[in-house]
């Protein structure tokens, strides 16, 4: 039972280092928009958004990644996304208390589901140039926002000169106060 779910959490920390290893928005965007998003579903639409959309060349789906890759633990049967939504609803019955455990069989056989889909991903960012267990590089938001916008606004309207003065020259200060 335990590396049943170990496995689980193995395979959704590996989806979520992957997305943010390959997604297009920033670093800091995609982690808050993660704090939302649970289970296969969420993460098959973050997916689609943050690493499918837009990219060139185009990327698999998060279903078709898992789908279209041998299995390498276990049986050499592929894994399928129905096995796996299969496996992570047991998970989440068995982790919010509404069963207490599942077969010896289906737990060992899910296992070889979790671990092979998170091989899947796992070699798929490595083929993408990334690494899902390197530190993830951080990127920046592409336009940065003012961070007073009114303070920008009154002072483009003053009189005085917005551009920066010659070394040594202290500007006036505005009804008091120094910029």
């Amino acid at each position: 039972m335990a590396g049943f779910l170990l496995a689980s959490v193995h395979l959704e920390w590996t989806v979520r280092r992957a997305i943010l290893a390959l997604g297009h928005g920033a670093t800091k965007d995609i982690k808050a928009e993660m704090k939302s998003k649970h289970g296969l579903k969420d993460y098959k639409e973050l997916w689609r958004d943050e690493v499918v959309k837009g990219a060139s060349p185009p990327r698999p789906r998060l279903h078709e990644l898992i789908q279209d890759r041998t299995a390498r633990f276990g049986n050499s049967r592929p894994v399928l996304w129905t096995d796996l939504i299969r496996a992570m609803d047991v998970r989440h019955t068995i982790v919010h208390g509404r069963e207490c455990t599942a077969g010896v069989s289906f737990l060992r056989n899910n296992i070889e589901v979790f671990l092979n889909a998170a091989d899947a991903i796992a070699s798929f960012v490595k083929d993408s140039g990334g690494d899902v267990y390197a530190t993830i590089r951080r990127r920046n938001r592409m336009e940065k926002k003012p961070k007073n916008r009114q303070k920008r606004e009154r002072n483009s309207d003053t009189s005085i000169s917005a551009e920066p003065l010659p070394m040594g020259i202290v500007q006036p200060p505005i009804n008091g106060k120094r910029r």
